[in-house]
């Protein structure tokens, strides 16, 4: 599982350094101007058109999800070289989830997407390439990410709107065609109020999809826990079932399904934190607990 020291922050066409990343100024982006080549870092103070639809802002600041991996740290891994390898790793899992996305079908193509732990924008400008929305918002805790993710997506769309997890009350209500989030429910304390978050954002057409792996049924999180909490993380327990409980309560269709289907298991048992004992333990993990979940309005 070890990274490598650069990171591409342009699909094919340009690679830099994440030490590079830190200093960029990026300019604040709204969906009605185009981006210019000299911005602030102050973009999540941009704003997010209503469209027409009211917002609750004070009821959504109120049931805002916490969520703050090492006390809002650099990055989420301490050694650097993770967290450059990080995309490298979810590379056939974000790709496995826009399949499903794709094969699921849209009466038209999503306009505004919402990725919930977009860290470097990774899986967003993978969208950008198969859908190519107008509109792009992130909700990422690490400033430094947010950072490389504007560098990153501000070609790729009309408006690009990074935010910090408190921040969920700027997004207006049913404003969303489609959220995404991969690996960030066992940073959750509270899975109701994520999936309320969610409920509240998704246009009435609109689907959201939560990969997840890092929950109580996947016989490796026992022993993986322990090494995110030694880095300062914060992390829950949670049941699978759980997650769709939460879906119904709010008005939520949730479905259920292994994250991948086919293809290859790549891993190196001789170097990383989170590793497999066993090869059967590591299909396990890669074709069967791996999980997506669709939610649809009901």
């Amino acid at each position: 599982m070890r990274g490598t020291a650069n990171t591409y922050l342009a699909e094919c066409y340009i690679i830099i350094p994440i030490s590079e990343c830190a200093g960029l100024q990026i300019e604040q982006i709204s969906s009605v101007h185009l981006l210019s080549r000299s911005i602030s870092l102050s973009a999540t103070s941009a704003s997010i058109p209503h469209q027409g639809i009211p917002k609750l802002e004070a009821v959504a600041r109120s049931v805002a999800p916490s969520w703050s991996p090492m006390a809002m740290g650099s990055g989420f891994f301490q050694d650097q070289a993770d967290e450059d390898g990080l995309e490298t790793r979810n590379e056939v899992f974000w790709t496995a989830m826009i399949d499903h996305i794709s094969r699921d079908g849209f009466l038209n193509n999503p306009h505004r997407v919402l990725d919930v732990g977009c860290h470097r924008g990774g899986l967003l400008a993978r969208i950008a390439k198969r859908w190519k929305p107008a509109e792009f918002i992130g909700i990422e805790p690490l400033e430094e990410a947010r950072s490389c993710a504007r560098f990153r997506l501000h070609t790729l769309a009309r408006s690009i709107v990074l935010l910090h997890p408190d921040e969920w009350h700027r997004i207006p209500d049913r404003s969303v065609d489609l959220v995404v989030s991969h690996e960030v429910l066992f940073l959750l304390p509270d899975l109701d109020v994520f999936v309320g978050q969610v409920a509240r954002v998704l246009s009435a057409s609109g689907r959201a999809f939560v990969a997840a792996g890092c929950h109580a049924e996947n016989p490796v999180w026992p022993s993986w826990r322990p090494h995110l909490e030694a880095m300062g993380h914060r992390t829950f327990n949670h049941e699978p079932i759980e997650f769709m409980a939460a879906a119904a309560r709010h008005g939520l269709l949730p479905s259920v399904r292994p994250l991948r289907e086919h293809g290859w298991a790549t891993h190196d048992p001789t170097s990383g934190t989170f590793v497999f004992r066993t090869v059967g333990e590591l299909l396990d993990h890669q074709f069967r607990q791996k999980l997506l979940f669709r939610l649809v309005r009901n």
